[in-house]
Formats: C-alpha cells, sequence, structure tokens
C-alpha cells in the first residue's frame, strides 16, 4: 500500500491512511447514491416518454375511433332519410328526377367540415343511366367518378360490384405518390324496391390519419383487410413485435376492426442517455475522490505537521516502505512525555525555588545583604548541625540522606530556613522571639530528623546561637552557633549544646573554633597585615566574662598557630624582627592584656616579614618554579617535589604558585606538557603515542590521551592527522 504525500514527502501514519480509506468510501457511496439517483431519473424519463407514447397512441385512437362512428353513423342515418328511398323508389322519370332535388339538397347540407373531420357524401342508382348525387349536383356516374374521386370509373365499377349485398360497410384507402393516405372512401350497398344504390361517403383523411415521423398506423378489418396510414406490405407482417417499435392495439367501436398504432422508438436517444449516466458517473465518482483526497490533506495536513515535528522517521521520502506508524500513540507517548516532563519541570522550578532560597539564606548567613535586609529588624537564632557517621563501612554513610531529609522537615516546617554545608554540616535560620521558643522547635526538629530510616547510623549534634535581630545580624549567629559547635567533642552526649550548656559543662573553654584559627593561619602565611585586626577580634570575642583557666587555654591555642605558621613559613621561631621571642615565658606568663599584646605583636611581626618577603622576591620564586616544571616535566614530579625544592612546605608551595601564577601547580604542569607534546606531533606527526607519553612525563597513554583532548580540544592522533594535511597542502 503506498504511503500519502504532501509537500512531496509521504506520511507514514496509520490515522491518515484510515482517515484516507474512509473519505474515499465515501466518496464512493456518493458517487454510487449520485449514479444511482442519475438512473432512477433515467428511468423516469423513459417511463414519462413511455406515457407520453401512450397519450399519443390513445389520442390517436380516440380521434380514428371517433371519426369512424361519426361516419359509420352518418351512413346508418342518410341511408334511413327518406329522401333517399323516395328517390330509389321513383315510379316514372319525373318523379325521379324531381325526389333527386330534394335527395340533393339534404346530400349537400350534410356534406362538408365536422370539426377536424371533413367529408363528401355521395348516392349512385342503378336506374337512369347510373345517376349520381354528391354535394356539386347530379349527373352520370362517369361525371361523379372523374370529377369528384381520385379513383377511376372502371374502379368505383369494380369496387361497387363486389360490394356484399348485407348492409355492411366497405372501406377502401387511397394514397399518394408519396405513399402516405390521402382519401379514404367508405361504400355500402342498399337494395330498394325497384334499384341498388350505392352510398359513398369520402373521407379527407389528412387530419384523421396523418402520422408523425416516427409513427405509423393501420386500421386492419375482417379477411386482413387494412388501411394504413402510410404503404406497407402488410403480407409481410410478422407476429413478433420490433423491438425498435412500440406498437399499441385499440378495438374500434363495431368490434369488427382494429386499430395498429407503431411509435418508433428513437434508440441513439437511449445510447447518448447510457452514455451520459456512465460519464456523469465516471465523472462524478472522480471529482469525490478527488475531493476526498483533498479533503484527507486538508484535514490531516496540522496533525502530520505536528506528528512529523514529534517523530521525524514519520515523514519518509521511500514510498517502498511499508512501515505504518500510529499517530495518535505517537501523541500518547508524547503526552505522557509532556506529563512526566511537566512534572520534572515543576520539580525542578521547585527545586530551583528552594535552591534560591537556600542560596539567598547562605547569603544572609555569609554576609550578603541588601539594603531591604538591612531594614529588616525581625529576630532570628541560628542553629548549625553536625552528622557524624557512626557506620563501620563507609560505603553505608547515610548523611546525604539525613541532609535531604532535614530539607524536606525544613519545607514542612514554617519559619525554619534550610542551608546544606556539605555532607557533614547544615544550618537552619529559626524565626523565633524567645530562647525557649527557638528550643523547642529545634527539638522538635531533630525528633523528626532522627525519625527517618537508618538515622540511627549518623550522631546528630547542633549548636543554637543566641538571639540575633535583623537579617544582617544573621552571619554573627552563625559565627556563634559553630564557635559553639567547636565544643561538641567536650560534650558527645549533648544534642544541643548553647553557651548555657557549655558554662555549665565547661567553665575553662574559650571561644577560638577551627575556622578562627585556620582564617588566622592563612592572614600569618600570606603577609596580610589585616591580621592585626583579626587578632584583636578574637581577644575582644574571648576577655569579657572569660574564666583565668579558659584565657589560659586561649595562650596555648594562639601561640600554637603562630608556631605553626613559622613552621610553614621555615622561619626560625627564636628571632622574629631582629627580636629574641622567649616562647616559655608566653606559655606560663599571666592572661592578661600585656600578653596578648606580645603575641599580636609576634603575629604582626611575622605577616610583615612574610610581605616584605613577598615583594622583593615573588618574580624570583615564580621564575625558580618554571624553571623547575620546564627542567623536570618528562619527570613524574610533583607538589612535593617543588617545595622540597624550593625548601617550604607544600601548602605553603600551593598557595604561592596559586597567588603568584594564578593557576594551580596540576594546572600549568598538564598545560606546559601538552604544549610540548604538541610541538613533538609537529616535528613527528607519526610519533607513537605511548611514546609521546612517556616523553613528557605521564605514566599512561589513556591518562595523556585524556588530558590531551581536555586541553588541546581533540586528540593526539587527531592532531597529528591535522598536522600531516597541512603538511600535504603546503
Amino acid at each position: 500500500m503506498k504511503k500519502y504525500r504532501i509537500n512531496g514527502d509521504f506520511y507514514r501514519g496509520k490515522y491518515y491512511k484510515r482517515l484516507f480509506i474512509i473519505f474515499i468510501g465515501a466518496a464512493v457511496l456518493f458517487s454510487a447514491l449520485c449514479t444511482f439517483l442519475l438512473f432512477i431519473t433515467a428511468s423516469q424519463i423513459l417511463k414519462n416518454e413511455q406515457l407520453a407514447y401512450e397519450m399519443i397512441a390513445q389520442n390517436r385512437y380516440n380521434l380514428i375511433d371517433t371519426s369512424l362512428a361519426v361516419i359509420v353513423a352518418g351512413m346508418d342515418t342518410f341511408v334511413k332519410n327518406p329522401y333517399l328511398a323516395e328517390w330509389a323508389d321513383a315510379d316514372n322519370a319525373n318523379e325521379y328526377y324531381r325526389k333527386a332535388i330534394y335527395l340533393y339538397d339534404y346530400i349537400k347540407s350534410i356534406s362538408g367540415q365536422l370539426g377536424a373531420l371533413a367529408y363528401e357524401v355521395a348516392v349512385i342508382g342503378e336506374r337512369y343511366n347510373t345517376m349520381s348525387i354528391s354535394g356539386l349536383g347530379s349527373g352520370p356516374f362517369q361525371w361523379y367518378a372523374e370529377n369528384e374521386t381520385s379513383l377511376s370509373v372502371s374502379a368505383i365499377k369494380e369496387l361497387c360490384m363486389n360490394l356484399p349485398n348485407t348492409n355492411a360497410v366497405a372501406v377502401f384507402p387511397v394514397y399518394d405518390k408519396g405513399g402516405k393516405i390521402r382519401e379514404i372512401y367508405f361504400m355500402r350497398k342498399q337494395q330498394w324496391k325497384t334499384q341498388k344504390t350505392f352510398v359513398i361517403f369520402k373521407l379527407f383523411a389528412e387530419a384523421m390519419f396523418s402520422p408523425a415521423e416516427n409513427e405509423n398506423f393501420y386500421i386492419q378489418g375482417p379477411d386482413n383487410v387494412y388501411i394504413s396510414a402510410r404503404i406497407k406490405d402488410w403480407n409481410n407482417i410478422s407476429s413478433e413485435k420490433d423491438k425498435r417499435y412500440l406498437q399499441y392495439i385499440y378495438p374500434l367501436h363495431n368490434q369488427l376492426w382494429s386499430l395498429h398504432i407503431e411509435l418508433y422508438k428513437n434508440t441513439n436517444i437511449y445510447i447518448l442517455l447510457l452514455g451520459m449516466s456512465v460519464v456523469f458517473s465516471i465523472f462524478i465518482f472522480v471529482v469525490c475522490i478527488v475531493t476526498a483526497k483533498h479533503i484527507t490533506r486538508s484535514l490531516y495536513y496540522p496533525l502530520g505537521e505536528i506528528i512529523s515535528n514529534l517523530e521525524p522517521g514519520f515523514v519518509v521520502h521511500n514510498k517502498k516502505d511499508k512501515i505504518f506508524l500510529d499517530e495518535f500513540e505517537i501523541l500518547r507517548n508524547n503526552s505522557r512525555k509532556m506529563e512526566l516532563l511537566s512534572e520534572e519541570l515543576r520539580k525542578t522550578l521547585e527545586e530551583n525555588q528552594v535552591l534560591a532560597l537556600q542560596k539567598y539564606n547562605r547569603g544572609l548567613l555569609e554576609g550578603v545583604v541588601s539594603e531591604a535586609d538591612k531594614e529588616n529588624k525581625d529576630d532570628f537564632f541560628v542553629a548549625l548541625v553536625y552528622l557524624t557517621n557512626e557506620s563501620d563501612e563507609q560505603a553505608y554513610d547515610r548523611r546525604p540522606y539525613l541532609q535531604l531529609a532535614a530539607e524536606t522537615c525544613a519545607i514542612a516546617e514554617r519559619g525554619s530556613q534550610y542551608v546544606q554545608y556539605g555532607i557533614k554540616e547544615f544550618a537552619l535560620i529559626l524565626g523565633c522571639t524567645f530562647p525557649e521558643e527557638a528550643m523547642e522547635k529545634l527539638k522538635n526538629f531533630l525528633t523528626k530528623l532522627q525519625s527517618f530510616p537508618h538515622a540511627d547510623s549518623v550522631k546528630i549534634q547542633a549548636a543554637l546561637s543566641n538571639r540575633v535581630q535583623g537579617k544582617a545580624a544573621l552571619q554573627k549567629g552563625l559565627i556563634h552557633a559553630r564557635s559553639v559547635l567547636e565544643f561538641r567533642h567536650t560534650q558527645p552526649h549533648v544534642s544541643i549544646l548553647t553557651d548555657s550548656v557549655i558554662t555549665e559543662f565547661a567553665p575553662g573553654l574559650y571561644d577560638y573554633p577551627l575556622e578562627t584559627e585556620r582564617k588566622l593561619l592563612d592572614l600569618l602565611i600570606g603577609g596580610n597585615l589585616q591580621v592585626k585586626d583579626y587578632f584583636d577580634e578574637i581577644i575582644q570575642r574571648n576577655i569579657d566574662g572569660a574564666s583565668f583557666s579558659a584565657l589560659q587555654n586561649l595562650v596555648y591555642a594562639l601561640c600554637g598557630t603562630l608556631l605553626r605558621a613559622l613552621q610553614e613559613l621555615k622561619l626560625p621561631p627564636g628571632e622574629l624582627c631582629g627580636n629574641t621571642v622567649d616562647w616559655a615565658s608566653l606559655y606560663t606568663g599571666s592572661p592578661d592584656f600585656v600578653l596578648f599584646n606580645k603575641l599580636k605583636n609576634i603575629a604582626v611581626c611575622i605577616a610583615e616579614s612574610v610581605s616584605k618577603k613577598t615583594v622583593n622576591t615573588d618574580a624570583h620564586i615564580l621564575q625558580l618554579m618554571r624553571n623547575y616544571i620546564c627542567h623536570n616535566f618528562h619527570r613524574d614530579i610533583s607538589l612535593q617535589d617543588l617545595s622540597d625544592e624550593l625548601n617550604i612546605t607544600p601548602k605553603y608551595c600551593s598557595k604561592l604558585f596559586s597567588r603568584l601564577s594564578n593557576n594551580t601547580f596540576k594546572n600549568y604542569l598538564n598545560a606546559f606538557r601538552i604544549e610540548r607534546a604538541q610541538e613533538m606531533i609537529r616535528d613527528d606527526p607519526r610519533i607513537k603515542i605511548i611514546d609521546l607519553a612517556g616523553d613528557v612525563g605521564f605514566n599512561s597513554a589513556t591518562s595523556f590521551i585524556r588530558v590531551f583532548n581536555r586541553y588541546a580540544g581533540l586528540s593526539p592522533k587527531a592532531y597529528a592527522d591535522t598536522v600531516l594535511k597541512n603538511n600535504a597542502v603546503r
């Protein structure tokens, strides 16, 4: 089965095929109906024609039957007239001629026109020289025959002699040269006392016996006597009807004569009508087929375009492809896909909203505050929750699931905002006015979180900050909560840590969390002179209300941070800025402002030393780093090798390299190796990949190809093919 084509392409849709078949079927039914109606109309036309022929025949019969009845009745009346009897039986000649005058007047009065019937009356007697009387006068028989008839004298004599003796009427037709009947003579013999008389009614047959072009008729009497409208060889008349003629037979009034009417059927009209019917039926069928095809295309075109966009394989160019696709199945599938996509889009939008809200809340916790947020004066508490995996196997770490559960609980909990910090931590912003309310809300939240599956394999501890006012103060709340959370190791069985809990169970504790130490260490190693202000901030945060033991512990922690910085920088700890540092007195001294100022001065001195060293040696150190990479890239070198070469720690070496070159050590090394590999390929495009990988310092060809593709944008082989092609063009 061929496909249906629209705009030069073929749609292979089942619905298109069904739609086309339906419209073709409708077209066939409609054309069949039109053909049926056409044949009914033609049959009705033929029936009407048949009725018309019957009416013609009936009219002809009525005319002839009436005319014959008039003639026969007229002859009977004429024979019974007393003038005829008196004339026929006159005693002498004078009486004979005198009665003839009376009879003449009577004949003259009855001859003439009777409607459409025109006839003349005459009578012939045997006496007195065979006298004849007509409407024109009287005279010898010969005079009548020659002047008032179309017959010869001998013909009339023969007719008169052959008339039967009875009162029967004899009929004799006369035809013209064209074969059409001209006159009909009705003759009757009457026997009187003294003579025989012959009554003749001459009928002008033109009005009564004038046939149409397609008509012929004849009157058949006893003894095979025929009176025909046209001359015909009646001896060859067959009893079998001629199919070209419609024949009608009517008995005339005296039952002895019958009228036979033949109407010629024009068979060409029937053939023409049949041909026109067939042609018209074929025309209607073709028009219906073309219309059905056009309607199918018009109705199907929008659907076809939609389906072709949804299913690229739906429109084909090969008519021999027999596979037909189900459009509605495609629509159903795409509808299901759209529903899934809509659901995914809805979830994505919700996730984006959640992520946007988390990003906004994260910004608030990190100090990113808009002007509108600065005007906010609501009360908040910040809770920082820490998750510890207590499962023996790392593969069964359930903390990611608890992070999702925490996000779900925060969405369901009104007035709680969730912000994730990696896999271990997340923060909650609690919109509360009183600490008790915040504590109750946090307890309920943790209870719901612990009710999730596999929560028993994760230890959950939270720190709750003091109340802060306004969104601009949320960063301080997070910092406070993080500093409180640092004491979780000292209180492993407490689920919610607060300042009051820490003071109650550990009065010697101080506010110096790990994040604070890291930041201070970064400022020292980086030579940032802001270390002075940050050191003052740390002291200020701990000096008010702290116990002696807490301040002493803070001194120990700060001394440890300063010594770590000196170790990272590989600076001598005993002398800084030309002054000797007595670390023993610092450890054993009283934790007062004097001691904290000494520690601050040491920190500032370290930062200034690093800053001066950086200004004088940055360019030189960066050049040393690059030279080392340039001379050793073909070896399996690492950041440790470079730091050993420069006599600094790997961590400080990494930070220094990143700050000086705006790039990481690994990225710079890989980029340098790929540049050298490209140079080697340009020198020798047919070099083996495994050899090339070893020459530029890679342990395997696989890792070399992966790195080369990432930095060069194509594989080593493709780059070599490009070089060969360019060389061939040259």
